[in-house]
């Protein structure tokens, strides 16, 4: 999952959380390059869902991808936490 927001302004998004490519405003930098990735994504069947940003999002991601939603994201933290500390010399 994947969160595509700016400072000055979030991506839209639908009732479930899907991240929604508007086409209503032509721009250039972030918004044109997200509109493209979306466009290439949906045409795989995928697509950008919005993840809430406080601080465990890429954890909230791999759960929502790993397990359809994001309920276990602290039970995969605490699995990346316990690795790391497992392995320091691998991450040193």
């Amino acid at each position: 999952s994947l969160t595509a927001s700016s400072p000055q302004q979030a991506a839209p998004t639908g009732s479930d959380g899907e991240v929604t490519a508007s086409a209503s405003r032509p721009g250039g930098g972030w918004e044109r390059e997200f509109r493209h990735d979306d466009e290439m994504l949906r045409a795989c069947g995928l697509y950008c869902k919005k993840v809430k940003a406080d601080g465990a999002c890429l954890f909230r991601a791999f759960a929502d991808q790993l397990g359809g939603d994001v309920a276990g994201h602290l039970e995969l933290r605490e699995k990346c936490v316990a690795f790391l500390e497992a392995h320091p010399a691998e991450f040193a």
